[in-house]
């Protein structure tokens, strides 16, 4: 029996309104400015290092996720400098900060977490992204957090999609059994064949699907793709 969705959040509940690399760019100047305002005389070296070491995790196979806080951390300290935590978290804000003003909330995604909920369904988060923080503070400037029980994120798991931990993790935070329980997401390999593994059924999200879902075209097929997302309660409410 059906009992609750876990949605995957950028790319499915909401979009980047801009250039991912531009905002990168931009982060990096803000936080070279942040740095030296900290009075860290190698901030740029400290900032072509973070952006490189960050790039370099993304491109490990091996699923493991590195907290951006944590990396900017231990850059700053290889070339001799310490922030405290509070601090070196205020430089991952001012970093993230373009990206987090471009990213744009789908049209009725509050409307159909509103109504699944309402029909009594639990409903979970399950993020990519290396920092936690960037993800609750989006959740929370679109105030969806009324409708999660669970918010997850792989800086927080330290795991990314789709290994089956960050899965697991949701499931057994919701209460449920994985045949129970669907999966909706825009990345046929992070999200969708993820869960599947485990027995989930899927819904994928074609709204503005990435270009590397064409990699995986016919080889991982979901149960179901939708347009749009008030398809899912149609489809609820015709099932």
């Amino acid at each position: 029996m059906l009992k609750a969705f876990v949605f995957d959040f950028g790319g499915t509940l909401m979009y980047l309104d801009g250039n991912i690399e531009e905002l990168v760019a931009k982060g990096a100047e803000q936080l070279k400015g942040f740095l030296k305002g900290k009075e860290l005389g190698a901030a740029e070296e400290i900032v072509r290092d973070f952006l490189r070491e960050r790039e370099n995790q993304l491109s490990e196979e091996t699923l493991i996720e590195y907290p951006a806080e944590e990396t900017l951390g231990r850059v700053i300290r290889q070339h001799g400098y310490e922030l405290g935590s509070k601090e070196i978290l205020e430089g991952i804000k001012v970093f993230f900060g373009p990206e987090w003003e471009a990213w744009t909330l789908f049209p009725n995604s509050h409307r159909v977490l509103q109504h699944l909920k309402g029909r009594g369904f639990s409903l979970g988060l399950l993020s990519n992204a290396t920092s936690h923080w960037l993800i609750v503070s989006l959740v929370e400037r679109f105030e969806l957090g009324e409708y999660f029980d669970v918010i997850a994120t792989s800086a927080e798991l330290r795991k990314r999609k789709p290994a089956r931990e960050t899965f697991e993790y949701v499931l057994k935070r919701l209460g449920c059994e994985a045949q129970d329980v669907v999966m909706v997401g825009d990345r046929l390999k992070a999200d969708i064949v993820g869960a599947q593994v485990l027995g989930m059924e899927t819904i994928l999200v074609t709204m503005k699907e990435p270009f590397e879902n064409d990699l995986y075209r016919g080889e991982i097929v979901p149960d179901v793709a939708v347009g749009s997302l008030f398809d899912i309660v149609e489809m609820v409410e015709g099932a």
